[in-house]
C-alpha cells in the first residue's frame, strides 16, 4: 500500500474546542479537518489516506450518534462528549465506535484512541486493496 498522510477529522461545535484538537493533533504529525456540524461534515470529500473521526456527541442539528448510526460515514469514530452517561456510551459503543471520551479529558487519552482509530481504517484500507488485487488477478485469468 501507497503510503499517505494520515488524517483526522474533527466535528465540534465548538470553535475553541476545533482549534485546540487540531494543535493537539498537528503535533502528533497528523493532518487534520475541522467542521462545526454533521452536515458540514458530510458536504466533503473523505480524505484519501487512512483517516478517522473526532466526533462531538452533541451538534447542532444532526448528532454525533445520528451521524454513526445513519452511515453518513465510514471513517472509525473517537467520540467526545461533556454529556456522557451509560445510554450514550453504550449506543456509540455498540454501534462500532473505538472510543467515548468525556471532556475534559487527557491529551494522551485522546491521542492514543486516534491512533487506534487510524490503525483500524488503515486496515480496512489495506483490505481494500488486497481485495483489488485478487479481483484484478482472477479477471486476468
Amino acid at each position: 500500500m501507497t503510503a499517505k498522510r494520515k488524517t483526522v477529522v474533527i466535528v465540534d461545535d465548538h470553535d475553541s474546542v476545533r482549534r485546540s484538537l487540531e494543535r493537539l493533533l498537528r503535533s502528533c504529525g497528523w493532518e487534520t479537518r475541522s467542521h462545526g456540524s454533521a452536515e458540514e461534515f458530510l458536504e466533503h470529500a473523505r480524505p484519501s489516506g487512512p483517516s478517522c473521526l473526532v466526533l462531538d456527541v452533541r451538534l447542532p442539528g444532526a448528532s454525533g450518534l445520528e451521524l454513526q448510526e445513519g452511515g453518513g460515514s465510514s471513517l472509525p469514530i473517537v467520540f467526545i462528549t461533556g454529556h456522557a452517561d451509560v445510554p450514550v456510551t453504550v449506543r456509540a459503543m455498540k454501534s462500532g465506535a473505538v472510543d467515548l471520551l468525556v471532556k475534559p479529558f487527557e491529551d494522551s487519552d485522546l491521542i492514543d484512541a486516534v491512533e487506534r482509530a487510524l490503525e483500524r481504517d488503515e486496515e480496512r484500507l489495506e483490505r481494500l486493496e488486497r481485495d483489488a488485487e485478487t479481483h484484478e488477478h482472477y479477471a486476468k485469468l
